[in-house]
């Protein structure tokens, strides 16, 4: 498995549990090592006591090794300090032996720095890989294009990362914008891992259960959707219902300025529920009959990846949803999905006037179809012979390098 060397993995989230980028990377750490490499994850989090295995003295999660080096009771200063010194961070957490195997680290956009970049090319001496999968837009920080964090956000995605050579791109464009500075890129979309997901429980028609999960702030325009919504005859929102996750009444009050509107007009069908546990959102997805998402036309749209797609398709849950992104390769309407024809209310409401006329048969076959692209197209083992190529070309660049840097 792992005779190729190791492929060190450093990132900034914990792992492997804690945020939508520890599910990425628990996939592309098996990917990596289905492609005949060993994973190891240096992550910010803690370590489970549940994971640690004595005869390997390591933590271990679905085949992964994985290391903590946050500092527990350390002051926010202190602690970036910490995250940001890879050197310290790999003499301290991998032996002399496992030091000398590294081949590549791999880092995510967020955390592949100037000083990263200088320790891997001047003083490890190993190819980096980083992984793309956002660029965000000027109206996703608050002043727009004067805020520093735009600046420096798309400095890195602009001129830095494409001297790491070595891309993995989350979206075709991306991929474009990559290979255009002659960077050696990927097309890797969010993968899942179906063996994890319930099994699709069917529930009878009607009512259409609705299924929204996330924050709706600033990426998806869950007042779009609702304003389609609130807008059908009432005969026809009496066979819907629409349960929002991760965001709390109060949360959902503040932040949309209609909000009491939709919860009076809606009444019992809208559900909004908060933040629960990743055991109940799972249970929550396998009984709904479709995910909604609405994005706008922009730069972070086109560039990022709704992770939520793949996820509810490995569910078994078709999407209804606007084309942004890659989403058009994969949703094909009114077989695992429904196309939104523009970002708008009235062409939501057009779409949920013909998913409330569909039966248990229709929704069964769309079922089985969202199953089947995501075991198709999103699972990990799908990527592995495209990862192994990756890899093995960005170890080709590295001795290309050598060879001219001591000829």
């Amino acid at each position: 498995m792992d005779d190729r060397g190791i492929v060190l993995i450093y990132t900034f989230s914990p792992f492997p549990f804690g945020e939508a980028a520890s599910n990425r990377i628990m996939a592309l750490a098996q990917c990596i090592q289905m492609a005949g490499y060993k994973a190891i994850v240096l992550g910010n989090g803690g370590e489970r006591e549940q994971d640690y295995e004595p005869t390997r003295k390591t933590f271990v999660y679905e085949g992964i090794e994985y290391r903590s080096y946050a500092m527990a009771g350390t002051g926010r200063i202190a602690s970036t300090l910490n995250r940001n010194n890879i050197l310290k961070i790999i003499k301290k957490h991998l032996a002399p032996d496992e030091q000398n195997r590294i081949r590549i680290v791999y880092a995510t956009y967020r955390n592949y720095g100037l000083w990263l970049h200088y320790v891997l090319k001047r003083i490890l001496h190993h190819p980096a890989v980083v992984d793309v999968t956002e660029w965000h837009s000027s109206n996703q920080f608050g002043g727009g294009r004067l805020n520093p964090y735009y600046w420096i956000h798309n400095l890195r995605i602009r001129w830095l990362i494409p001297r790491a050579k070595n891309i993995i791109c989350i979206t075709s464009y991306l991929d474009r914008f990559y290979k255009q500075r002659g960077c050696n890129t990927v097309l890797i979309p969010p993968q899942v891992i179906m063996e994890n997901y319930l099994r699709h429980k069917n529930p009878p028609l009607p009512p259409v259960r609705l299924f929204y999960a996330g924050t709706a702030a600033k990426k998806d325009y869950l007042d779009v959707m609702l304003d389609g919504l609130v807008s059908l005859p009432e005969i026809e929102r009496a066979k819907i219902t629409l349960t929002v996750l991760g965001l709390s009444r109060s949360g959902f009050m503040e932040q949309f300025p209609r909000a009491q509107y939709y919860i009076d007009t809606m009444q019992e069908s809208l559900q909004i529920v908060g933040r629960v546990s990743k055991n109940e959102v799972d249970q929550r997805l396998s009984e709904a009959h479709f995910l909604i998402l609405m994005r706008p036309d922009s730069r972070y749209s086109r560039a990022g990846f709704p992770s939520k797609v793949p996820e509810a398709m490995a569910a078994g849950v078709p999407v209804i949803t606007n084309v942004t992104s890659d989403l058009g390769m994969y949703i094909r309407d009114g077989k695992n999905g429904f196309i939104v024809d523009g970002f708008n209310a009235s062409a939501f409401a057009d779409v949920i006037h013909k998913v409330v006329g569909i039966n248990d048969e229709v929704f069964q076959s769309m079922s089985g179809e969202a199953l089947r692209t995501a075991a198709h197209m999103f699972d990990r083992h799908m990527h592995v012979t495209e990862m192994k190529e990756f890899l093995a070309q960005s170890l080709a660049a590295k001795i290309d390098s050598d060879i001219v840097y001591y000829s």
